[in-house]
């Protein structure tokens, strides 16, 4: 065998000629003169499915890398089928890369989607879709005419028209509810920028195989060699003859506020994914409004109660003698028990009777609102044809490039195919690992910074103490820096919660966004509540006695509760509409510097989507996540703040108004993607709400006087004694007198507040023997029978609460049960008059274009013969329709068997 040996001035001089010639097509590629953007020039949206920007401007994208790369991808896409133009701004900054579906495309990637798309009409089916009686059919005639304000107006927004879909296939075309005269027009611009879409991010931007990630306009994007990528708004938010238009008017606007939502048609512009998030939002929305007002009855009962309530009033007694021990050991001093009558009252209002009630209440609203979101979301799920669809099984480009020389194979039973799998013991092992860790780490972080909030309390307190209502104001600017910390991590939180899910590798675009998801839930869960859990459950708990305090003394748990509640949701609010604002600003003063056209060619809508913000998956991630939070305030610490649900609800109301104005006026057009239900947030909601019962029932027994109340009543006073079932004496019996003698340090005389040292001792909260009493500052038998009442109130109430979970889950169905018997009736006629009909197109009694047209039964007895229907009934009794995941399925695989003769 011969051996050829090549000088290395050789190797180099090919070498140069390979970049001179790559620098030659560069060249050639980056002089090619597009048509510039005149004003007025025709511009069809409707033929633009996808458009890809790049920015001459930057320096990255004019390098001969850049252009290469686009050269290629660009050359990709063609090949593809797709149909590329391409427009420049008079400047040549900003050049606009128009991306059109043809037929041909659109069909093939409908199939290989499996796209739900409407068949033909069947004859028969004009009864298949019920009309199912709602709440407000049952309601009298009066309520109906009051309650027509809040529907929506049908005549903007026409009632969606259930149709009968199947899974596209294009050989069997004929089949589905096409146009002749105008076939295109059967795929809708959303779904035609999903299909555009899908192909953009598998598409390689590289000849070169070695670099097995070169793919997918994102990355491009990440590079510069594009600066954005997007589908088209259909018109201005500010016009109505749009359907942008009249979302904005009649659903974003605040006018609209009280009114229920047209989710048909934001389903219809924006996609399934998002008119799921505003149909739960709206819901969860909508299932708040008994909780305000039960706890508003709360709060108003408990104010009502302040000049009844004989605790209160002990307090408040200004003839009262009571002098309290020092809070502190070095700079406090002695000082009144009706100081703090304004703080009993306050605290009356939300800790009385009525809150155990409304926890208990709460505690069976979370499963309830579980329950009916499941029967909404079956009921959503029949209506936008999504009970055959199952999550895309497709995976993620980065997962096959990043496995694709992996040895490590798994067989898929869902695609019935062989596919890479992640290496256990080289990648998921030692990267879930470093998650794990690195989740560890953060949350580690936030609750160091839960505890600094802590010592910032007890260092500031003693500082200054002499100041007037110094622990009021320690205590609510520790909640504001609180507030601050918050909001700090939750900004960084994110981008390592994304670079931790990147390294797992999730296979498919669901299981990463669960991933991600859970990460950051569980990170913001520990950033929002750690603060809270020490405020709810441990301050002005465990205090000691005098000379051993657990260092401080809390009070004013409500209104930190409320600041950082209220707070937030408010800050949220303002930055949700500011941010996107400036940044929008900030675009249009970029493109008036890159432009210097007229006014007109910037009012093209190419151009206007351009200067709006990017909009992605994480975006919703992060409204779910809010929402979520929100949720967590209302249900885990509503015992603690029982307005909670009141200041939700009222956000809420203006919320889901802002995200619509959001989406609508400063976002670009998102992607159309479909889904089923709310995904792994079901699952995080489901969670808080155990948690949450069990949150209520520590916070009712440990930190609220429900229980000492309730023992002192019944099992410390005798029933001979006039005070059984009465707080008479309940507030010195909480009280405990220690000795001046015993006190390691005594207060400075001066600085008693005006009051006079105590002859021989004074009072502190605790049920512990005075200091006259054998076995002095020791507990009680009171303190033992308290803290047993605790321990039965946790145990009977979380055992109560579990069994009408129980009973809850038993007695609703998840899915109602009209859906159900519409779900097996659709799949039945589905398969019966397709296959009747194809049966009778194979036989030539009709042609494909007459194929759903009402045959004759004389033309039925010339071709069909008694053997074909009893075949015809054998495969029809087949189909198990409880279990069938797709009634066209079925009749497809039939009709590829059979369709042509």
């Amino acid at each position: 065998m011969a051996v050829v040996t090549v000088s290395e001035d050789a190797v180099e001089k090919e070498n140069g000629k390979k970049e001179d010639e790559e620098e030659d097509d560069a060249t050639e590629y980056l002089n090619l003169e597009p048509e510039p953007l005149e004003p007025g020039s025709a511009m069809d949206p409707d033929r633009i499915d996808f458009v890809l920007v790049w920015n001459g401007q930057i320096e990255t994208a004019n390098s001969a890398k850049s252009i290469e790369k686009r050269k290629v991808f660009e050359t990709h896409l063609e090949k593809e089928g797709l149909v590329l133009s391409r427009e420049v701004l008079r400047s040549k900054k900003l050049h606009f890369l128009k991306i059109h579906a043809p037929l041909e495309v659109l069909q093939r990637y409908a199939e290989i989607l499996r796209l739900q798309m409407p068949i033909k009409e069947i004859p028969g089916t004009l009864d298949l879709h019920q009309k199912r009686r709602t709440l407000l059919d049952m309601l009298p005639i009066k309520a109906l005419c009051t309650l027509s304000y809040f529907q929506v107006n049908t005549v903007l927004f026409p009632k969606f028209e259930q149709r009968v879909t199947a899974p596209y296939n294009k050989e069997k075309h004929y089949l589905f509810d096409v146009d002749e005269t105008n076939e295109i027009a059967y795929f809708n611009p959303a779904i035609r920028s999903r299909i555009v879409h899908f192909i953009l991010k598998r598409k390689r931007y590289k000849e070169d195989d070695t670099d097995t990630l070169a793919f997918g306009y994102e990355r491009l994007i990440e590079s510069d060699v594009y600066c954005a990528g997007y589908p088209l708004h259909d018109g201005d938010y500010n016009a109505v003859n749009c359907q942008r238009g009249l979302l904005y008017y009649y659903w974003a606007s605040f006018r609209n506020c009280l009114k229920f939502q047209p989710l048909d048609s934001v389903r219809s512009y924006f996609g399934v994914k998002i008119a799921v998030y505003y149909a739960w939002l709206g819901f969860y929305t909508q299932m708040l409004i008994v909780p305000a007002i039960l706890g508003v009855i709360s709060f108003v009962y408990g104010a009502a109660s302040i000049s009844t309530d004989r605790y209160t009033q002990e307090i408040c007694d200004a003839h009262s003698e009571t002098i309290m021990c020092p809070l502190c050991d070095v700079t406090c001093t002695y000082w009144n028990l009706s100081s703090i009558c304004f703080h009993s009252k306050f605290t009356q209002t939300f800790d009385n009777d009525s809150t155990a009630i409304f926890a208990f209440f709460m505690s069976i609203w979370t499963v309830v609102f579980l329950e009916f979101w499941k029967r909404y979301s079956a009921e959503l799920n029949y209506r936008w044809d999504l009970n055959n669809f199952d999550s895309d099984q497709l995976p993620r480009p980065e997962f096959a490039a990043r496995l694709k020389d992996s040895k490590a194979k798994r067989f898929n039973y869902i695609t019935n195919s062989i596919e890479p799998a992640v290496p256990f013991w080289q990648i998921k092992l030692p990267f879930t690992f470093i998650s794990l860790t690195g989740v560890m780490i953060l949350i580690f972080v936030a609750l160091a910074a839960s505890v600094g909030v802590v010592v910032y309390r007890i260092s500031t307190l003693v500082a200054v103490s002499s100041w007037p209502n110094a622990l009021m104001l320690v205590n609510f600017t520790a909640a504001f820096i609180n507030l601050i910390f918050i909001l700090g991590f939750s900004w960084i939180y994110r981008p390592i919660a994304k670079w931790l899910t990147d390294l797992e590798i999730p296979r498919t675009f669901q299981e990463y966004e669960a991933s991600f998801a859970f990460k950051l839930y569980a990170l913001q869960f520990i950033n929002h509540y750690a603060s809270l859990f020490y405020i709810a459950y441990f301050k002005g708990n465990f205090v000691g006695s005098p000379n051993k305090y657990t260092k401080l003394f809390g009070r004013w748990r409500q209104e930190e509760l409320s600041v950082i509640l209220v707070g937030k949701q408010t800050l949220n609010s303002i930055m949700e509409m500011i941010i996107p604002y400036f940044q929008k600003l900030y675009n249009n003063q970029q493109l008036k510097r890159v432009s210097k056209e007229n006014v007109e060619v910037i009012q093209h809508q190419i151009v206007k989507d351009y200067k709006l913000l990017a909009w992605d998956s994480d975006h919703l991630t992060e409204e779910y996540l809010e929402m979520v939070i929100q949720y967590g305030f209302v249900t885990i610490f509503v015992a603690a703040f029982p307005l909670a649900p009141f200041f939700a609800l009222i956000n809420n109301i203006f919320e889901l108004r802002f995200d619509a104005q959001k989406l609508l006026k400063h976002h670009r057009r998102p992607i159309s993607i479909r889904v089923k239900g709310i995904g792994v947030w079901y699952q995080i909601i489901d969670t808080v709400a155990k948690f949450a019962v069990l949150s209520n029932a520590f916070i009712i027994a440990i930190t609220s006087n429900f229980v000492p109340k309730i023992v002192y009543r019944f099992f410390i006073l005798e029933r001979n004694d006039t005070r059984y079932g009465t707080l008479v004496g309940f507030l010195n019996h909480t009280l405990s007198k220690y000795a001046i003698e015993d006190l390691e340090k005594t207060p400075d005389p001066t600085r008693s507040d005006g009051l006079s040292p105590p002859p021989s001792s004074c009072n502190f909260p605790a049920y512990r023997n005075d200091y006259s009493s054998p076995g002095k500052y020791e507990y009680t038998d009171e303190h033992w029978k308290v803290w047993l009442g605790r321990v039965i109130f946790v145990i009977a109430f979380e055992n109560i609460v579990a069994t009408c979970f129980m009973f809850i889950r038993w007695a609703i169905p998840d899915v109602p049960e009209e859906i159900k018997i519409e779900i097996q009736r659709e799949q039945y006629l589905t398969n019966e008059l397709i296959i009747k009909q194809e049966l009778l197109r194979a036989r030539g009694v009709i042609s494909e274009a007459q194929c759903f047209h009402k045959v004759h039964p004389e033309d039925l007895e010339k071709v069909v013969n008694k053997t074909d229907f009893e075949m015809y009934g054998q495969y029809i009794n087949t189909f198990d329709i409880s279990t069938t995941t797709s009634s066209s399925n079925s009749f497809l695989s039939f009709l590829k068997g059979t369709g042509k003769h």
